[in-house]
């Protein structure tokens, strides 16, 4: 009787740590467990009603789990809610806000610029503002992102950093990835190649990693006396899902 209440205390454990195990690991989870409760019933059927009771529970805990993860929980959407409805609505038709969307920022005591951006990607209503340049300069990353489409043909999505008065540009940090949640970093893609012109006819291209974190561009040597820089994305990462990418924080600095 006590391994039978032991059995029980430790799936219902198990069932409570589904809810917090995200994306592949709680697929890799439902697989372990369905795996180890066969186990049990071959290796153990002879060793008492406490195991198979253990086996069966954890089989159910495997089964809830890929139940779960693969049909009840809803894919979340970029920029949208996380319900089904929305994330078929955006899988079918997304809406791309095709106008250039630009949000002013200090960059220091006396340099102000404005951060614009191609366009954005908005899965629930035009002139989501957070969604566009304002999501990548605003850091907070809760709230804000920039999502567009990945480049494809003649497209090529841009950030263009324009200077109100002839200045120079020693490095700009880039968070990639849609960070308002881990789920969203993991199926969004990245940015991984872009290419830098300026005013002044400095260009070249560098490579973001794949990787969560601030990342910086050091132009070598600094770009000086610019009216504007502009950065192209060139080709991406792909996320999980979507086939949108996503930066949720770029800062430039004199």
């Amino acid at each position: 009787m006590e391994d039978d209440n032991n059995a029980v205390g430790i799936v219902e454990q198990l069932i409570d740590l589904i809810k917090f195990i995200d994306g592949d690991f709680g697929q890799l989870f439902a697989a372990l467990s369905v795996g180890a409760s066969l186990m049990i019933f071959i290796y153990f059927r002879k060793d008492g009603p406490g195991y198979r009771i253990f086996a069966t529970l954890l089989l159910v805990a495997g089964i809830a789990a890929i139940g779960y993860f693969l049909v009840w929980e809803p894919e979340p959407v970029p920029g949208g809610t996380n319900d089904s409805k929305n994330s078929a609505r955006y899988a079918q038709e997304p809406l791309r806000v095709a106008t250039e969307d630009c949000q002013g920022v200090k960059i220091s005591s006396s340099v102000r610029v404005d951060v614009c951006v191609s366009g954005y990607v908005d899965s629930e209503t035009v002139g989501n503002k957070n969604l566009g340049a304002r999501g990548l300069v605003d850091n907070d990353l809760n709230r804000g992102v920039w999502l567009d489409h990945t480049p494809s043909g003649s497209y090529l999505p841009y950030v263009r950093i324009r200077f109100d008065e002839p200045s120079s540009l020693s490095r700009v940090d880039f968070m990639s990835g849609d960070q308002r949640s881990n789920k969203a970093f993991v199926d969004t893609a990245l940015p991984r190649v872009l290419r830098y012109s300026s005013s002044s006819g400095r260009q070249g291209e560098f490579e973001l990693a794949n990787e969560d974190g601030t990342q910086t561009w050091l132009p070598d040597p600094p770009l000086e006396k610019e009216t504007w820089v502009n950065f192209e994305v060139r080709s991406i990462y792909p996320g999980r899902i979507y086939d949108v990418f996503g930066v949720s924080y770029m800062r430039p600095f004199p």
